[in-house]
């Protein structure tokens, strides 16, 4: 039995949910000025995540552990980020089987070339790179990675 509890986004989990996004998006290994404040952060949860995207949240009792996004639509992974107390305590791999699961003919995400982590994570999970380009909004270089299904 997981000591995760899993449960969909409400609209009153926005605040929690930005401040976690940036906790994590901070240890990618991007300079810290391009990640956007926490109230951008806030407005793309309510926007950018609308009706389109299914977003789950992680606990481990009251406490925010991580979070899923994902459009099954245009098989895309959007988001896996954990608290970085979290890290490595097997959360991201129940994420991201969840994200297999939901959309098991196959995915595409992309995510930093400096995030080493993640890109070993998500190797190690079977995608594979595909090719490199910019992010659309901040410019840095991202690397591209398909799931090609159960």
């Amino acid at each position: 039995m997981s000591r995760f509890d899993f449960r969909p986004v409400t609209p009153d989990d926005h605040p929690a949910l930005a401040r976690l996004w940036r906790e994590s998006a901070s240890v990618m290994g991007l300079d810290n000025t391009t990640l956007p404040p926490l109230t951008e952060l806030e407005r793309r949860l309510g926007a950018d995540f609308g009706a389109a995207w299914e977003l789950t949240l992680a606990f481990d009792g009251p406490e925010m552990a991580g979070f899923l996004a994902i459009r099954p639509d245009k098989r895309e992974l959007g988001q896996i980020f954990l608290s970085p107390a979290f890290i490595g305590q097997g959360l991201g791999r129940m994420l991201f089987q969840m994200a297999c699961d939901r959309m098991p003919g196959g995915f595409w995400l992309y995510t930093p070339a400096v995030n080493a982590r993640a890109r070993r994570f998500y190797e190690r999970h079977g995608m594979h790179q595909t090719r490199t380009g910019r992010h659309p909004e901040a410019g840095h270089e991202i690397v591209f990675y398909d799931w090609p299904g159960a």
